[in-house]
């Protein structure tokens, strides 16, 4: 087959341009949970500052950062067009992220406070903030946990103010990650065959299944052993949770399944005591009931 465009010098500058740019854009730092606002905003400073470099090198004609434009001889006027482009998505993403501009100061804070200039920031936090600053142990723990788990560790009564002022930042959505994994595990759960399932109910299943708790199955199994309608909501209950982890096993089926083994025990116990009492009748039946199921079983002599 022909392809008369890869004849053609613009149209393959203007694809390996894209390919470059795709390629800076392709960021897959801020994927996945565990991700807070203050790392958000310093992945985009830093891309914001690339393009600000590869605006510059556009001009100079040095494509040292675009390895697949480097290859072709691009002229001065496309040079230019692309400059103009990179500009173009510096001020989107300038436009996109100007929230977090405002907040700039508090952002930095929370990022990095033990190197934060303690006279910028606000008086009720200068204080703690020398203090944190000249405590080794914080260092120490700030290079080797989580920033949420960081500022958990810290003393209440001694860093009241700065562990409220994280608690503003970390509390932020940085995407809509959250959002869109609620949203797919509602259309899981909300199926054809869990038509009764009220809004209370998943509700429930929706807090349980976003979560990052893990559940106490030891806990919950001894709390259930004292008793049988203990543990028959105990059965529900993990029933309940594997439906919503795995998304395999609902909780009415779990129940049924106990059900099941109930109504065959119920069976028998019946039929021994209504066999002494049977005398020359060629036909008996007997009848199981259960709460939830009402089974026919006849046995013919």
């Amino acid at each position: 087959m022909d392809f008369p465009k890869l004849r053609d010098s613009d149209w393959l500058c203007d694809f390996s341009f894209a390919v470059d740019i795709f390629a800076h854009l392709n960021n897959v730092k801020l994927q996945g949970k565990g991700v807070f606002v203050p790392e958000l905003y310093l992945n985009v400073n830093a891309f914001r500052a690339k393009l600000t470099l590869f605006s510059k090198h556009m001009i100079s004609h040095s494509f040292t950062h675009f390895p697949i434009l480097v290859i072709l001889d691009v002229s001065h006027a496309e040079a230019l067009r692309y400059n103009k482009y990179l500009k173009d998505l510096h001020g989107e993403f300038s436009s996109r992220f100007a929230d977090f501009d405002k907040i700039e100061t508090s952002l930095t804070l929370v990022s990095c406070p033990l190197t934060f200039n303690y006279e910028t920031t606000a008086q009720e936090l200068q204080l703690e903030l020398i203090d944190l600053q000249c405590d080794i142990t914080p260092k120490e723990k700030f290079h080797s946990v989580k920033l949420d788990e960081f500022y958990a560790s810290l003393n209440e009564a001694k860093f009241p103010h700065i562990r409220q002022a994280a608690q503003k930042i970390l509390v932020l959505f940085r995407s809509t990650y959250t959002c869109e994994q609620t949203f797919s595990l509602m259309n899981i759960n909300k199926s054809h065959h869990r038509s009764r399932l009220s809004a209370h109910h998943l509700s429930c299943v929706l807090r349980i299944a976003t979560t990052q708790l893990s559940m106490d199955f030891d806990a919950l199994a001894k709390r259930g052993s004292g008793s049988s309608s203990s543990l028959s909501s105990l059965y529900s209950y993990t029933g309940t949770v594997y439906g919503i982890t795995k998304c395999y096993l609902p909780s009415s089926q779990m129940v049924r399944s106990t059900k099941k083994t109930t109504t065959k025990q119920l069976y028998k116990k019946r039929k021994t005591e209504t066999t002494g009492n049977v005398q020359n009748n060629n036909r008996q039946q007997v009848i199981c009931k259960t709460t939830s199921d009402v089974q026919n079983h006849t046995s013919t002599e």
